[in-house]
């Protein structure tokens, strides 16, 4: 997906941070040496650096549970090192192209937005074969693909990529302590539909939503352990908060007078017998101090998936699911030399009162 700059107008309004957002630091540690880029994600140097596991779908509200993604970044004196992994079981479905220069955000692919100076941002692509594009924005001057590395690569939930860009590519070196402005987001073909294009930036407009992007942290010191826990907890501590709420929010909607009579209703037997599964396991999930992130998102991913079918079939059968509140309106016709009118809804007649058509919709 390549999104262009947008002219400003009022309308672009809503990409700016309000007082309500939150603007994701990554701690980028400095390595001891550089990971081995060999596509299986096996270096230590891998494991000593935090995890960030939350990714909003593109308007930065809610974010993506079933096409989860994770990264993990860190640099040396010449390169900056990422590392994703991207949760996919259908990955003979996606769409792939082995050609570098070719149109990747069209693909099953990884974004990358770095802006080390104010005045331009780098944007690089790399697919889920390590095909390669770039560009300079904000006008997208496309170039033939510089001198930066990707691996790409499988592991147990999906496909991953190890990626080296040299600082010389993005024209600076970080400092300790200076935070430049980066986005890293996907592209996704499989499906949902809802999760095609996700990020790790909060973006409302597009990917390239310069003022809601993330912020890496570069640090000339060697991450510890004890420290890179507590990191990550401060970085997916946002999103484990959402699932718990997501979960609250399902339990409490699933209580609603119409939707229990629906799934009690024999017509929906089938489809309610699976509904009331989980829904029994979000329950359990509530009642649980800690709840695991992973469960919480799974069970939402299949709760989403089976009241979208429980859904169609109710609606199909006429079956409401939800209280509609009645509203009331009245119909006058105002017109010279009109007689005899009648009116009808749902086939029944409406008898006239004082000259109008009283009508509950």
């Amino acid at each position: 997906m390549k999104f262009l700059m947008m002219i400003a107008t009022m309308f672009s309004l809503c990409g700016f941070l309000s007082a309500g957002d939150v603007v994701p630091e990554y701690p980028c540690y400095q390595l001891a040496k550089p990971p081995a880029m060999n596509g299986k994600a096996d270096d230590t140097g891998w494991q000593t650096l935090p995890e960030s596991s939350a990714f909003f779908i593109l308007g930065g509200k809610d974010y993506a549970t079933e096409k989860r993604t994770f990264f993990r970044a860190g640099w040396t004196d010449d390169s900056l090192y990422l590392q994703v992994k991207c949760f996919e079981p259908l990955t003979g479905m996606m769409k792939i192209s082995n050609t570098d220069g070719d149109a990747l955000w069209s693909d099953d692919a990884m974004e990358m937005f770095f802006q080390p100076a104010d005045t331009s941002y780098f944007q690089l692509i790399a697919n889920s074969a390590g095909a390669r594009w770039n560009a300079i924005g904000p006008d997208n001057k496309t170039a033939k693909p510089w001198n930066w590395e990707v691996k790409s690569g499988k592991w147990e939930k999906g496909w991953l990529l190890e990626i080296r860009i040299p600082f010389a590519v993005l024209g600076k070196t970080p400092k300790n302590g200076e935070k430049w402005p980066v986005n890293i987001a996907r592209d996704t073909t499989t499906g949902p539909a809802v999760e095609s294009a996700t990020s790790w930036a909060p973006v409302q407009n597009g990917f390239n939503n310069l003022e809601r992007f993330g912020r890496f942290v570069f640090s000339t010191e060697p991450a510890v352990a004890q420290q890179v826990k507590k990191d990550e907890t401060k970085l997916n501590e946002p999103f484990y908060q959402y699932l718990k709420d997501q979960c609250a929010a399902k339990t409490q909607a699933a209580g609603q007078a119409e939707l229990m009579a629906a799934l009690d209703d024999p017509a929906l037997a089938a489809e309610a017998k699976a509904v009331k599964e989980v829904l029994a396991q979000l329950t359990a999930l509530q009642s649980l101090a800690e709840p695991n992130p992973n469960d919480m998102a799974i069970m939402l991913t299949t709760w989403r998936n089976l009241t979208d079918l429980f859904s169609e079939k109710a609606k199909k059968l006429d079956i409401p699911l939800v209280k509609v509140p009645l509203k009331k309106l009245a119909v006058e016709i105002l017109a010279r030399q009109v007689k005899d009118v009648k009116v009808w809804v749902n086939g029944k007649a409406v008898t006239t009162q004082a000259g109008q058509w009283p009508l509950v919709l």
